[in-house]
């Protein structure tokens, strides 16, 4: 997605953006675009993370949407690479694709996809 796409829709209704200072790294700038469903992470004008809200009508290109069960994860994407829990919500990480799925109560919540570092 263009970075020029994103900062377009910041007029919407609904959008909102705030920034994030780091000590010693470039400040990261959260869009929340409520009327799409998105919310993009930037960090010095290179679009870092994609994410869904919840509720939103979007699907990965694999085909696995908010409110699957998550049975479908694992169907989609295979194993995670990593498991992690943060209160009622689990977190399947899939680091090689850049891919985090939150689930809560066994169904999707959402999808969140960042750029995969080389190491």
């Amino acid at each position: 997605m263009p970075f020029n796409t994103i900062t377009d829709w910041s007029g919407e209704p609904g959008s909102r953006q705030l920034s994030i200072p780091r000590a010693g790294a470039a400040a990261l700038t959260v869009m929340v675009y409520t009327r799409r469903g998105l919310v993009v992470v930037v960090e010095s004008g290179t679009i870092e993370i994609v994410g869904t809200l919840r509720g939103a009508r979007v699907t990965t290109t694999a085909g696995l949407r908010s409110d699957d069960p998550s049975s479908r994860i694992e169907t989609t994407y295979g194993r995670p690479g990593a498991l992690d829990g943060l209160q009622a919500l689990n977190v399947w990480g899939y680091p090689t694709r850049g891919l985090a799925v939150l689930v809560l109560n066994d169904r999707v919540q959402a999808v969140w996809s960042g750029r995969v570092t080389p190491r």
